[in-house]
C-alpha cells in the first residue's frame, strides 16, 4: 500500500510547519503548500488550517478547486458549515483543539470517501452522549 501524501496549508509558515508535523505523526507524507495555491495533482487529501482572523467563506472559491478530500481546521466551524454544499471535497470541519488530538482519525474519515461533511464538535462525543454528537452537512 502506498503512503498517503497530504497537502498541508497553514495560515502562516509556522502554522503550516506545526500541521505538517502532525500529519507526519499520522504516518502520511506532508506536502506544505501556500494558502490559495493552485490545485496540486498527486495529493491524496488536503489539511487546510485557518486562524481566528480568517473567515472560511473567503476561501470558498479556492477550496472548491482542490481535487482531493479536505479537512478544514478553523475556529469558525459554524460559519464553515455554509461551505459544505459549495465545496464537494470538503469532508471534515474541525476546531483546532480537536484536530490537534484527532487529525489522524479525521484524515481516515476524509479519505474514506463518504458523502457529506462531518462537523466535529468542540467537545468530546462522550459529553453529548453520542446522540447528536456530529452533524453531517449536505
Amino acid at each position: 500500500m502506498k503512503q498517503q501524501v497530504i497537502a498541508v496549508v497553514g495560515s502562516s509558515s509556522q502554522s503550516a510547519g506545526e500541521w505538517c508535523a502532525l500529519v507526519a505523526t499520522s504516518g502520511a507524507v506532508p506536502a506544505p503548500k501556500e494558502l490559495g495555491t493552485s490545485a496540486v495533482i498527486g495529493a491524496d487529501a488536503w489539511v487546510v488550517a485557518l486562524d481566528q482572523w480568517q473567515a472560511p467563506m473567503t476561501h470558498g472559491f479556492w477550496l472548491r478547486s482542490l481535487p482531493a478530500p479536505i479537512v478544514l481546521i478553523t475556529p469558525h466551524t459554524l460559519a464553515a458549515q455554509a461551505l459544505a454544499p459549495l465545496v464537494p471535497q470538503l469532508k471534515v470541519i474541525s476546531p483546532p483543539a480537536r484536530a490537534l488530538h484527532e487529525l489522524a482519525d479525521m484524515l481516515v474519515l476524509a479519505l474514506a470517501g463518504a458523502a457529506g461533511t462531518l462537523v466535529v464538535p468542540a467537545q468530546g462525543f462522550e459529553s453529548y452522549g453520542m446522540r447528536g454528537a456530529t452533524a453531517w452537512a449536505h
